[in-house]
């Protein structure tokens, strides 16, 4: 019989916490953006002073950028929610990548289409209130990640919706290839 309870828990799981920099990932199930997105995190919004080591916290579901859109009766958003809240709550994640991608089985649509799905997702996820920062990418055949919009709280816990602009991302082209050494 187990006799650990969720408040014995509680404490390892916030001590093991302190050492990682949790990022959380909402996006597809296919595993072909899967690398693209963690090279993006890495060379483009992990700051270069960062001790910690990555965790990615990857909520995923088959076309979700649909789901969260309200254009996809698949599943239901307010799971995917609640995935967030974890990250969020128990793993300190402060910052969501909304994830759509080319040739998507789960959200059969124009990369045009993702583009709309992933702003609409964004708002979707600002309105969970979980994240001081959600930015929305977009994975093409070429496996290139393009910035499509961002949302940041301001200091006076304002939402500002930069659309198209990679604020912080990186101050090159938001345009991000992988390695393609490592990309395959």
């Amino acid at each position: 019989m187990n006799t650990t309870t969720e408040t014995n828990i509680i404490p390892l799981l916030q001590g093991m916490d302190e050492e990682f920099n949790f990022f959380t990932v909402i996006g597809c199930m296919d595993g072909r953006q899967t690398k693209p997105i963690e090279e993006f995190i890495k060379n483009k919004i992990v700051s270069s002073g960062e001790l910690r080591e990555i965790a990615v916290d990857q909520i995923l579901g088959p076309g979700i950028d649909a789901i969260l859109a309200g254009e996809s009766n698949f599943a239901s958003p307010e799971m995917y929610k609640k995935m967030a809240e974890i990250s969020a709550n128990h793993h300190g994640s402060q910052v969501a990548i909304v994830v759509g991608h080319s040739s998507c089985a789960g959200n059969i649509t124009t990369d045009e289409g993702h583009k709309k799905h992933i702003c609409a997702s964004l708002e979707t996820v600002r309105n969970w209130g979980l994240f001081k920062k959600i930015i929305g990418v977009f994975v093409d055949e070429q496996r290139r990640v393009k910035v499509v919009a961002e949302y940041s709280q301001t200091t006076e816990g304002e939402a500002r919706a930069d659309s198209a602009v990679p604020v912080s991302v990186s101050d090159s082209d938001s345009d991000f290839v992988s390695d393609p050494a490592t990309a395959a």
